[in-house]
This record gives structure tokens, C-alpha cells and sequence, in this order.
């Protein structure tokens, strides 16, 4: 123990000797480590708040109305106290209402908010975050800070509140700002406790009392027509039969153990340089350890002991700074809201940092055992691990093995470890691709030779600074694409069914919103808009249905629009996802075996429904074929056939509607009350039809005026579409939102179809630009000693002072572009094979559209890969010509 301790005693003496050297290595450590403390910390904060009532342990309801012993309330009773009566010992019903949006307002700001309420006078068991951290009094709210932020309101202040029902206030003091997404208010800010307790069924309603329930509760709590749940009896009832490790399982722990090491070895790769420099410098301290009788396992513990000591000062110093930020932040964003520190989380991450960096420092370690001594001596270290060898051939001939088999079935389901895998043999590539590059070079002009010989005798330079470069490149190419297909996803399911030039103008209170006819106020936010950017606004009118709103105590019923045709396709196993399942269509046909059968079964195979400001209320619309532009069509034929179908008092469908080339169906309208099932009533006719809207818009719907006539239904008026003459850049359309919320002080907003917030394409490029160049500028500063000594060599056998300038360029620009560019090209590559991995939720199994088909290229990126290495070059040729001139002032 006392040896390995005196091996290591030259190296924090060196450390103590090269203090910014040793600094810059602490501080890779630390910036990161920090970085995900404070983040850490902020997030599970966030997550705390972000959905208090997700998952309440205990709840209770009214049964489902086919259920014929469903409670009738009547209104002097109420659902409360019938739930108080009905329930054991001290347990009571607690009512939570929401998340709803409503429009809130603070001087002239105005901001549309989820909140969800709760009762400060009976609160919920999971509320009591929400009540230690903000001590709200009734009618209170506490707010998000991003929402709080908007509004430009702090603790204390009074905003306004468009109550979406009745008993609600109009106006609240904000009681707290929380961390997360979520904001939330006590009663009766948006409703009181007696509108619930007559319409139950717009609330959960959680079981608040110590009482333990057993089974016998539970059956007589049913049997008097309530639903009720406990998680701990529901638990309790699963048999515990062991652990049972399924394929499915595996496959997760796989993932997520992936993602992690994937995550760590992309921080060794970026801290390795820093070790192997250092022991590039100490080499003939090593051989002087040597000579004195030290062993190789002595010399490696002088290499590891660097790493360990960064690691420790630099994972220290980041957890301090990283709990000091998270406290900072909290205290400035969350007044009164004591932050939850998991001491384990931070505790976790500086343990991991102190290995990885010790980690990153084994491969120079071993090579530092295993060096020549006489050369070391001279100050030399030829550097073997670039003399071709079998080995060498290990990554370039895996890299492409790995990428053909991430595109298998099999290797899409193990994709993360494949992405790890593919990682490591890009960087075991690395020696491969500088050992052809150096032989390339070696026939072309002196400095370039010379750099390209450089590139083979020097490796712990080259190497791991081009790791160091792929790790970067690598990860933000295939970062990039996901976030722009994401966005161009997105852009495409948001105008499925509506043009990217469409918007409505309508009332924030999106209750009082529907029905309402035209007024000074909405004209107002009209001609805001229109003075902007030009465009058509045309009246729209629709239906609500039960399955897109629900507005407590309407007059306006919910309309149900079946077709006679409509079937649903049968799913062969629900163990599998939608998107993966196989379905079976009325003629008993497969859609793993018929192509007519997928197109049957279109709809059924959909996760999800294209949704739009257009269909808030319900998806079945008033049309004309004056008001076509408000909705998108594969082609002209189709517009055209939807044209002369309602000009015909018909209805159009979306495609793959099973109408199957008729031109009439028979059509039910079921009107049920708001928010209720029963009673039922029903008009059928027989009116015009047409496949026409695209079939990704599923159950849309457009119906004429005069078949809605005979169904013996009426529209509401939804609010003024507004069809822009072209489409909108987002700060095109910020600017109209502002002015239509200046102009009616708040009251209209307008929605835009399409809303994606392009992210800066330039910003994650800029951020790889200036890590790239810091990378190459440790070359500069690390190889400036090594180059002034070959060029004193070089220059006393007559060659001019320019040379070694020229040399140093060429170096940095071949490291740079080495590893830049295969870090591009695979990461490239690897995006692209992660967008067409299926993801639940998204139409992949459609045929349709896939994610993979919306790639594209971020020039930014790719701009960077060339102008990056061309910045190194030039800032190490004039380094090393200033350097060149100093030297030969001091030679005259």
C-alpha cells in the first residue's frame, strides 16, 4: 500500500505544479455533474407538482348508468352526502375538479391555464404537498411558475378568472408558485362544492378518513350503486407468484441500462483527452519511476491516481454547485416552497463521476505500463497502438454489421444497446480510419506528410480527441434528426384534416363560447388579425359530442352520427399494441395478409385522433361548399366530390369509412343530453355520401345544413374561421395573438392549425461548433511544446520557419475532420433508423405516413463539420507562427 501511495505522490504534485492544466480537467468533471445535480433536483421537484391527482388511492363514484342499480340522486340529497352515508367509520368524499383551461388575467396580460381544483376544507390525501407548500386559504390558486410567468404575477397578487361554471369566482389571490407544469386552485375558484355534488360526475371524488375498507365495504358500497376503488384491496388481490422476468421485461432493463452507459461513455469520451495529454507530458517522469525499480502496476497507479484526484475535486465541487443552483433557483422561482432533495441522487452522481473519470484514465493508464523506457527517457513515446494491427479491423468491420442489424425487426427492439454498440465501434474505428489517412497523405507536399506522420506516432493525441469528436458529432446528428422529424411529425398530424393558412377567433371561456352569436368585441379581434396578414374569415358551425367536451348544465345536446355501413374490425390478441396488433375485417380477412384488409381496418388500427381548434367541441361540422377551405383533401377530385355532395344535401367521410363505392347511406343522428348517455333519441335518413376527407381523419365529419334538416339537428356556432392567404411563421402568428388579445382586452383568442414552434436550427449546431473547436484547441496547446521541438530540428536542417505553422494546421485540420465527419455520417445514420422505430400513439402502422419518410438534413450541422476543423487549422497556424517569430526575435 505504502508503494502504490508513492506512485501516486508525483502525480498531485504535478497536479499542484499545472494548475490551469489541471483545472480544465476538474472542470470537465464538474460542469456536468453540476448541471445534473440542479437539474435533477429541479426535476423531481417538478415532478412532485407536475400531476398531484394522477393516481388517487381511494375514490368513489356513481356507477355506470347501464348498471341497474346505479344511485338516483335527488337534488336536496346530493352525491356528498349520499357517499358520506353510504361510506365506513370517518371516511368522506372529497371532490377534484379538472384540469380545465380557463382564461386568467393580470393587468393587461392574459394567459389560458390548466387548473385542476381541490377542497382546502377536505383535502385530498395527495393535496398535501400542494398544503405544506403554499398554505392556500379557500379560493385560492397556486400557480406553475411557467404559468405564473406568463401572467407576470408573484405570491400574493389578484388575477381574473373566466369560471367555466356556475358558482365559480371571478377573480383569486394567487396563493403560491410551485416547480412543474401543473396549477391548481381550492374552492370554489372554478366551481362550489353543491354544483358538484349535483353533477357528480364532472369530479373525482377521492376518499378522504383513516377508516381501512375491506371487502365487505366494498360490496355493500356497490351494492348501493356506487363505484369505488382501493388501491392497497386491488394490490392485495394480485397473487404473488413469484418473479416472473418475461421477454418484454428484459427488453426494458436492456433499454434503460443502455441509455445509461451510452450516456457514461459519452462523458469518458469527452474527458479521455485530458488524461491522455497529461500522461503525455509525465512520460519521463514515468520512466524515471521506472528506472528507480517502480513496476508497471506503480506507473499505472501514477496515471490513475490523476484521473481519481480530478474526478473526486471535480465531482465535489460540482454536487456543491449543482445543490447551491438548485436552492438558488427555488428559492427565487418557488418563494415558500421547500425544495425535496433525494440525497441519493446527487450522493449517486458523484460516485459515478469519480469512477468514470477514473474510468477514463485506464486506457492511458495500461499504455503507460507498457511503454519503452530508453525512449521516454529522451522525452519520445513512438506510439504502437497506430502500427496496423488485426486488431484495428475489429471496428470498421463491426460498425456496419451493427447498423444493418439495427434495421432488422429483432434489432429495432434491442435498439438502444445496438446504439451503444454502434458508438463504441465508430471510436474502435477511429485508428483504422487515422492509419489510412496517414498513409493517403504520406505521398502529397512536406507539411502534410509531416502532419500525417504526426497523426501515426503521436496517439494520445489523435485519438482520443477524435473519440472526443465523434462522441459530440455523433450524438447531436442523431439528436437533430429526431427533433426535426419530431417537428415536421407534428406539422403534418396538425394539418391532417385542417390547412396550415386556417385559425379560429373565439371566446377564452370556451363554455361560453359555444352558441354564442357574433359580437362587437369578436369583430374587433377579427379586423386585429385581418389589418396583420390577409386572409378569408368565414362563420363556422359544428356539433358537440360527448367524446370531445363536456359543458355542465348546456341546453346544447350531444350529437352522435352513425352510419349504416360503420363496423368495427375484430383485434386477434390485446396483448399487443394497437399499432402492432392484427385485425380482422367483416369478410375474415387479416392485416398481416390483405392489403384490403388494412385499408378496412384503417381506423381501427389508429391510436390516436387528429384533433384541431376546429374540433374542440365535437367532430362532426356544418359545412358548405363555400367553407371547403377550412379542410385539406388528398386531391382536387376529392374537394370537388365533397363540393357536389353537400351542394346535394350530403355528408362526407374520411376515406377507408367502409362506404365502398356507394353514393348513399342511411345516417342516425343520437341526441343525448350534455353530458349524460340517457335518454337516447334518434332520427335516421337516407341522404348523399362521399368518401372525400383523408383517411387519417378518421370519424370527421362534415354534414350539409339540409341533411341536418332532416336528421332534425341543429348547429351551434363555434366561433369565425379565419383562412390566411398563406401559411404563418410562429412570430407571425404571436404578433396576431397579442393583438387580438390587446384588442379585447383578453376576452378572444385566436387558434392556429398549425402551431409548432420550429426550434433554432442553429443553436444545437452552434453548440457543437464551439465544442468542437475547444477540442482542437487542447490539440493546439497540448502538441505546441512537441512542434517548437521537430521545428528547431527541422529548421537546422534548412527548413524555413513556415514550416512547422503549415504542419500544425494540417494536423488539427486532419483530427478535426476525422472525427467530425464519421461522427456526422453515423450519427446520421443512426437517426434516421430511430425515427422508423414504431412508437405507441403515432399512425406508423398505418402505411400512411411514417416518421422515417419526414427526414431531413440540418445544414447547420453539416456546415459545422467543414468550417470547424478549418477554425482549428487556421488558430493553429497562427499560434505556432506567432510562437515561430517570437523565437526567432530571441535567435537575432
Amino acid at each position: 500500500m505504502s508503494a502504490l501511495l508513492a506512485a501516486a505522490r508525483p502525480t498531485y504534485r504535478d497536479m499542484l505544479a499545472h494548475r490551469w492544466r489541471s483545472l480544465a480537467g476538474v472542470a470537465l468533471v464538474a460542469l456536468p455533474v453540476a448541471v445534473l445535480v440542479c437539474l435533477g433536483i429541479l426535476g423531481v421537484n417538478g415532478d412532485r407538482f407536475h400531476n398531484v391527482f394522477s393516481s388517487n388511492p381511494r375514490t368513489i363514484g356513481v356507477a355506470a348508468s347501464e348498471d341497474t342499480k346505479a344511485v338516483h340522486l335527488e337534488p336536496a340529497a346530493g352525491f356528498a352526502s349520499r357517499a358520506e352515508e353510504i361510506l365506513p367509520g370517518d371516511l368522506r368524499p372529497s371532490p377534484i375538479f379538472g384540469p380545465v383551461t380557463v382564461g386568467v388575467q393580470h393587468d393587461s396580460k392574459h394567459s389560458n391555464i390548466q387548473i385542476t381544483q381541490f377542497d382546502s376544507a377536505l383535502p385530498p390525501t395527495k393535496a398535501q404537498p400542494l398544503i405544506d407548500s403554499a398554505h392556500p386559504d379557500e379560493g385560492t390558486l397556486i400557480l406553475s411558475y411557467a404559468d405564473a410567468r406568463s401572467l407576470g404575477v408573484h405570491k400574493g397578487d389578484v388575477v381574473s378568472i373566466s369560471s367555466p361554471t356556475p358558482g365559480g369566482l371571478s377573480e383569486a389571490k394567487v396563493a403560491g408558485i410551485i416547480p412543474g407544469g401543473r396549477s391548481y386552485a381550492t374552492a370554489p375558484v372554478l366551481t362550489n362544492t353543491e354544483f358538484l355534488a349535483q353533477h357528480p360526475e364532472q369530479a373525482t371524488w377521492a376518499i378522504v378518513g383513516d377508516t381501512v375498507l375491506n371487502q365487505n365495504d366494498i360490496a355493500r358500497v356497490q351494492s348501493a350503486g356506487f363505484s369505488i376503488y382501493d388501491k392497497s384491496l386491488s394490490e392485495a388481490t394480485i397473487i404473488d407468484s413469484g418473479v416472473h422476468l418475461n421477454f418484454e421485461a428484459f427488453l426494458s432493463f436492456i433499454a434503460i441500462a443502455s441509455s445509461f452507459a451510452f450516456a457514461v461513455t459519452l462523458l469518458l469520451a469527452l474527458i479521455a483527452p485530458v488524461f491522455s495529454f497529461a500522461l503525455r507530458r509525465n512520460t519521463r517522469m514515468y520512466a524515471l519511476m521506472a528506472a528507480q525499480g517502480a513496476q508497471p502496476k506503480h506507473i499505472a497507479t501514477a496515471v490513475l491516481a490523476y484521473g481519481f484526484f480530478t474526478g473526486l475535486l471535480g465531482a465535489t465541487s460540482g454536487a456543491v454547485l449543482g445543490l447551491a443552483g438548485s436552492y438558488a433557483i427555488g428559492a427565487l422561482r418557488f418563494p415558500g416552497v421547500k425544495l425535496d432533495v433525494p440525497l441519493l441522487y446527487p450522493l449517486a452522481l458523484w460516485a459515478i463521476a469519480i469512477v468514470a473519470s477514473t474510468a477514463a484514465a485506464l486506457v492511458p493508464a495500461w499504455l503507460a505500463a507498457r511503454q519503452a523506457l530508453a525512449p521516454s527517457l529522451h522525452g519520445g513515446m513512438p506510439d504502437r497502438i497506430l502500427n496496423w494491427r488485426k486488431e484495428m479491423a475489429y471496428g470498421p468491420v463491426a460498425l456496419p454489421i451493427i447498423l444493418i442489424a439495427l434495421l432488422t425487426p429483432f434489432g429495432k427492439s434491442i435498439y438502444s444497446l445496438l446504439i451503444l454498440l454502434a458508438f463504441l465501434a465508430t471510436a474502435a474505428s477511429v485508428p483504422a480510419l487515422v492509419y489510412a489517412t496517414a498513409r493517403v497523405c504520406s505521398h502529397h507536399g512536406l507539411a502534410l506528410r509531416i502532419a500525417s506522420r504526426d497523426l501515426m506516432r503521436r496517439g494520445f493525441h489523435t485519438v482520443p480527441t477524435a473519440i472526443a469528436l465523434i462522441a459530440v458529432t455523433l450524438a447531436a446528428a442523431a439528436g437533430s434528426v429526431g427533433v426535426r422529424s419530431d417537428e415536421a411529425w407534428w406539422d403534418k398530424v396538425d394539418t391532417v384534416v385542417n390547412p396550415s393558412t386556417s385559425a379560429i377567433v373565439r371566446n377564452t371561456n370556451h363554455q361560453k363560447n359555444l352558441g354564442a352569436p357574433a359580437n362587437k368585441v369578436e369583430q374587433r379581434a377579427i379586423d386585429s388579425a385581418l389589418a396583420l396578414q390577409p386572409g378569408k374569415p368565414l362563420e363556422t358551425f359544428g356539433y358537440t359530442d360527448w367524446n370531445s367536451t363536456s359543458i355542465p348544465g348546456s341546453s346544447i345536446p350531444n350529437i352522435a352520427l352513425e352510419m349504416e355501413y360503420d363496423y368495427t374490425c375484430e383485434q386477434t390478441s390485446y396483448n399487443d399494441s394497437v399499432e402492432q396488433a392484427t385485425f380482422i375485417d367483416k369478410d375474415g380477412r387479416r392485416t398481416d395478409e390483405s392489403g384490403e384488409a388494412r385499408q378496412n381496418c384503417l381506423h381501427d388500427m389508429m391510436t390516436w385522433f387528429p384533433s384541431s381548434a376546429f374540433t374542440r367541441y365535437g367532430r362532426t361540422l356544418e359545412a358548405t361548399p363555400e367553407t371547403l377551405d377550412l379542410w385539406n383533401f388528398d386531391s382536387d377530385a376529392d374537394r370537388q366530390a365533397a363540393a357536389d355532395t353537400l351542394r346535394k344535401g350530403g355528408v362526407v367521410l374520411t376515406h377507408n369509412s367502409h362506404l365502398d363505392g356507394r353514393d348513399h347511406a342511411e345516417f342516425t343522428a343520437v341526441r343525448t343530453p350534455q353530458g349524460q348517455t340517457e335518454p337516447r333519441e334518434e332520427v335516421s335518413a337516407t341522404l348523399p355520401a362521399v368518401e372525400a376527407l383523408p383517411a387519417l381523419g378518421r370519424d370527421l365529419r362534415l354534414v350539409s345544413p339540409a341533411a341536418a334538416k332532416k336528421l332534425k339537428i341543429s348547429s351551434s356556432r363555434i366561433g369565425t374561421a379565419i383562412v390566411f392567404d398563406k401559411t404563418l411563421e410562429r412570430s407571425q402568428q404571436k404578433e396576431i395573438e397579442e393583438a387580438v388579445e390587446n384588442a379585447t382586452g383578453g376576452e378572444y383568442e385566436i387558434s392556429f392549425t398549425k402551431t409548432t414552434s420550429k426550434a433554432k436550427e442553429y443553436a444545437p449546431a452552434i453548440a457543437l461548433w464551439g465544442i468542437g473547436f475547444i477540442l482542437l484547441v487542447l490539440i493546439i496547446a497540448n502538441s505546441a511544446a512537441a512542434l517548437r521541438r521537430s521545428g528547431k530540428l527541422f529548421e537546422s536542417l534548412g527548413a524555413e520557419p513556415s514550416l512547422m505553422p503549415k504542419v500544425a494546421a494540417w494536423r488539427t485540420w486532419l483530427v478535426g475532420t476525422i472525427g467530425m465527419t464519421l461522427g456526422f455520417i453515423v450519427g446520421e445514420i443512426i437517426g434516421i433508423i430511430m425515427i422508423r422505430v414504431p412508437r405507441p400513439g403515432r399512425p406508423e402502422a398505418n402505411e400512411l405516413f411514417y416518421q422515417g419518410d419526414l427526414y431531413s438534413m440540418d445544414w447547420w450541422q453539416l456546415a459545422g463539420v467543414f468550417i470547424v476543423p478549418l477554425l482549428g487549422a487556421g488558430g493553429s497556424w497562427l499560434v505556432h507562427r506567432r510562437l515561430s517569430a517570437v523565437e526567432a526575435e530571441q535567435n537575432d
